[in-house]
């Protein structure tokens, strides 16, 4: 299977596990899920692939996602609930890198056939955590001011809260993914790719990440309309 058929597979995998995750926890999945993305995405990002004739990491679609879920949460809920996720999602990256460190000061066993390619994959964590996290907390606050900013503007004009969604959703994702893609990759991968293929992969990944932004604004609108069954909720015992 192509790459370009696994990504545009993998955009509706992700999305669909945030309305899942909503629908059957609310806030709680909402928040379970940035937290995988920040981890998952860490993880995928040290991965380059081709697609539609560009360079893109692995992550990037992962990471994409989580926008997703701040707007979602901008929009049922407020600045604090998506400040708060943001937050704690940011905490968790800290402590999956912090034990990841950990465990590659222990000497494995002779007959260990794993620890090698451990280390290989996670020798890179460092550098692309701190990308990750850094990035994600400074681009997710402007994403989550720049919703505010641009909700309250047309609800001045139109006097209705609940329309001109998707200018809110695209405008504010696309504006902080583009500080998104120039900060993540510097951070990241300067010195490590040539400068050519840098310049590549921000340009391919904002792309990629304008994309998805248009692409998740049909299923900011349905699940704007769901009723979450929240099942970790002690009133519903």
């Amino acid at each position: 299977m192509s790459t370009e058929i696994l990504l545009l597979i993998s955009i509706f995998l992700f999305f669909g596990a945030v309305i899942l995750l909503f629908y059957l926890f609310g806030k709680k999945g909402l928040l379970v899920w940035n937290c995988i993305a920040i981890i998952a995405s860490s993880i995928g990002v040290i991965v380059l692939v081709e697609a539609f004739g560009v360079s893109m990491t692995l992550g990037s679609v992962c990471f994409a996602s989580s926008f997703l879920v701040t707007d979602l949460l901008c929009e049922r809920y407020s600045k604090k609930d998506a400040d708060m996720t943001i937050l704690l999602s940011f905490l968790v990256g800290i402590i999956f890198v912090l034990i990841v460190q950990f465990w590659m000061l222990f000497t494995p066993a002779q007959s260990d056939e794993f620890m090698p390619h451990f280390e290989k994959i996670f020798s890179y964590t460092p550098r692309i955590i701190l990308a990750n996290l850094v990035s994600y907390v400074i681009v997710q606050l402007i994403d989550v001011r720049a919703y505010y900013l641009i909700w309250n503007f047309t609800k001045k004009i139109n006097k209705d809260e609940r329309k001109f969604l998707w200018v809110r959703n695209n405008f504010s994702t696309i504006f902080a993914q583009f500080f998104n893609a120039v900060l993540f990759n510097i951070i990241a991968f300067y010195g490590v790719f040539t400068d050519a293929v840098l310049i590549d992969v921000i340009i391919s990944t904002f792309i990629l990440y304008v994309f998805t932004s248009i692409v998740d604004t049909p299923f900011l609108y349905y699940i704007r309309g769901i009723k979450p069954m929240n099942f970790l909720d002690s009133n519903n015992k």
